[in-house]
C-alpha cells in the first residue's frame, strides 16, 4: 500500500517547472549550508535570509520545498523546505485545492514514516502532517485512522513509535494557543480528540501490559518510553475522573520501577513513567472511586519507595531521582492527608521510609527537595493540630518528629556531613552581589532551621 502512494505521489511531484533544475536545487541546497554555517558572517546570512524569503513568497515556492526534500540529505534544507511548507499550509490552506492538499498529506505521511532519518526532521514531518489532519478532521478522519492504525499495529514497532508520536503531536497541537487555524476547526477536532481519549488510552495501556513482562531490549525501551511520554502529555489536560483506571495506574507504576535499573533504557522509561505520575499527582484529581484510587496511589508509593531505599542511591540516575522527589513532594503535599488516619495505609512506616531516603541523600540539591516533602509533612501536622487530640498534641508522630530533628541536625554538621556541606556555595561574586542578597548556604540554612521551628511548634 506504502509503495503505491509512493509511486502516484513520485508522478504528481515530478511536474516540475522549467527554472526548478537540479542544478537550482543544489545551489539552494548549498545556500542553505551557508546559512547555517558558523563561518558566515552576520551580511552574509543577511543577504541569504533576503534571498530566502523572497523564495518563500514564489508562487511554486510548495514545488521547490518538496523537491528539496526528496533530494537534499541536508538536515537543514529538509528542515527549511518543512518550515517552509508548514508557513505555507497555515496562510494558503483556505486556497489549495483538495487535491493538492491530499497529495500534500500523504508526502509528509510517507516522509514521517522514513527510516533512518535524523529524529527532529522526523518530528517536523509529523507536525506538519498533524497539522493538516487538524484542518480536514471535521470532513475526514482518515488521518486519525492512519495513525491508530500504526498505533495498534505491532508488526512494525518502528512505525508504531511513529504513530504514538503523532498522536503525541496531535495532544501537544490541540492545546496550545492558534491563532493559524480557525476557532471552530480548532474546538470541533479537539473535541473530536477528547471523544477518542477512552480508545487512545486502552491501546497504549495494552501496549504497556504486553511489554511489563518482556524484557526490555532497545527497540523495547524505545517504544514504552514514546508510549509514556505521549500519556504523560495526554494526563496534563484530559478530565481523568472516569477513565483513571487501578490497571492504568499499576502498569505506570511497573514501567516507573525500570527506572532503578542504574543505566540504559530502562532509566528512559523510569523517568519517563516517574513524568506520568507527576501529572496525575499534580491534577489532585478526585476519581469515581476516590477512596480506593487513593489507597492503591499509597501502596504503589510504598512499593516504590521501599524498592528504592534498598538499594544504593548513588547508582540511581540524576534525572529519576529528581522525578522521584518531585513526585514524593507532590504526594506528601496533596494527598497524604486523605488517608492519614486510613488503617489500611501504614503512615508511619511510610513516614520510616521517607526519612530513610532523606537521610542517604547525598547531593545537597537532593537534599534540600526531600526537606521539601518533610516540611510538608509537618505543615500539614500543624494545619490538623487541634483535631488529633485535644491538648494538640501527637503522640502518634512523637518518634517520627524525634527522628526527623536528629535527622537534620546531623545533615547540618560538618562532623557528620561535611563532604555534603562542602559543595555548598557560601559566597557571592561582585556581580550577584548587586541583585543577590543571600548566598546557597545562607538559603539551605534557612530552609533547615525552619523545618526545626516548625517541628518545635507541633511538639510544643
Amino acid at each position: 500500500q506504502h509503495y503505491f502512494i509512493q509511486s502516484n505521489l513520485s508522478c504528481v511531484w515530478q511536474i516540475i517547472s522549467a527554472a526548478m533544475t537540479d542544478a537550482f536545487l543544489l545551489n539552494l541546497d548549498n545556500l542553505l549550508s551557508e546559512f547555517y554555517s558558523a563561518t558566515s558572517d552576520n551580511a552574509r546570512k543577511a543577504q541569504i535570509e533576503l534571498d530566502l524569503h523572497n523564495l518563500k513568497n514564489a508562487d511554486n515556492c510548495w514545488e521547490c520545498c518538496v523537491h528539496l526534500l526528496q533530494q537534499s540529505q541536508s538536515q537543514y534544507s529538509q528542515w527549511w523546505a518543512l518550515s517552509t511548507l508548514e508557513e505555507h499550509i497555515a496562510k494558503k490552506w483556505s486556497t489549495l485545492s483538495d487535491k493538492y492538499r491530499q497529495d500534500l498529506r500523504e508526502f509528509l505521511y510517507l516522509g514521517a514514516l522514513r527510516e533512518n532519518q535524523i529524529q527532529f526532521i522526523t518530528v517536523k514531518y509529523i507536525k506538519v502532517f498533524v497539522n493538516i489532519g487538524i484542518r480536514q478532521w471535521a470532513a475526514d478522519d482518515t488521518f486519525f485512522k492512519q495513525i491508530m492504525q500504526f498505533v495498534t499495529n505491532p508488526s512494525l514497532p518502528t512505525s508504531q513509535e511513529t504513530g504514538i508520536s503523532m498522536l503525541q503531536v496531535l495532544s501537544e497541537e490541540l492545546n496550545r494557543p492558534r491563532v493559524d487555524i480557525h476557532w471552530d476547526v480548532y474546538q470541533g477536532s479537539k473535541d473530536k480528540l477528547n471523544d477518542q481519549i477512552p480508545v487512545i488510552l486502552t491501546s497504549l495501556t495494552s501496549l504497556l501490559d504486553k511489554m511489563s513482562g518482556a524484557t526490555l531490549t532497545p527497540p523495547a525501551a524505545a517504544l514504552c518510553s514514546s508510549i509514556l511520554q505521549c500519556l504523560a502529555h495526554l494526563f496534563s489536560w484530559v478530565s481523568l475522573t472516569d477513565i483513571l483506571t487501578p490497571a492504568l495506574l499499576t502498569t505506570v507504576f511497573h514501567c516507573a520501577k525500570q527506572g532503578l535499573a542504574g543505566s540504559g533504557g530502562g532509566v528512559r522509561v523510569g523517568v519517563h513513567a516517574m513524568s506520568c505520575i507527576n501529572e496525575i499527582v499534580r491534577r489532585n484529581l478526585v476519581p469515581v472511586q476516590v477512596e480506593e484510587f487513593v489507597l492503591q496511589l499509597f501502596q504503589q508509593t510504598l512499593l516504590l519507595l521501599t524498592s528504592v531505599t534498598q538499594g544504593d542511591l548513588d547508582t540511581i540516575d540524576t534525572g529519576y531521582l529528581k522525578k522521584l522527589i518531585e513526585f514524593l513532594n507532590l504526594f506528601t503535599a496533596g494527598h497524604l492527608r486523605r488517608v492519614e488516619s486510613n488503617s489500611s495505609f501504614p503512615v508511619l512506616e511510610f513516614l520510616s521510609l521517607l526519612f530513610t531516603f532523606t537521610e542517604r541523600q547525598t547531593d545537597a540539591d537532593m537534599f534540600s527537595g526531600t526537606v521539601d516533602m518533610c516540611s510538608s509533612w509537618v505543615d500539614f501536622l500543624l494545619s490538623v493540630q487541634g483535631s488529633l487530640s485535644p491538648d494538640g498534641a501527637v503522640p502518634r508522630y512523637g518518634e517520627a518528629l524525634t527522628t526527623l530533628t536528629q535527622l537534620i541536625v546531623a545533615k547540618v554538621c560538618y562532623r557528620t556531613n561535611g563532604v555534603m556541606l562542602e559543595d555548598v556555595d557560601d559566597t557571592l561574586t561582585e556581580s550577584e552581589t548587586k541583585e543577590i542578597c543571600h548566598t546557597e548556604w545562607d538559603l539551605f540554612l534557612g530552609k533547615l532551621t525552619q523545618l526545626l521551628s516548625k517541628v518545635r511548634w507541633v511538639i510544643r
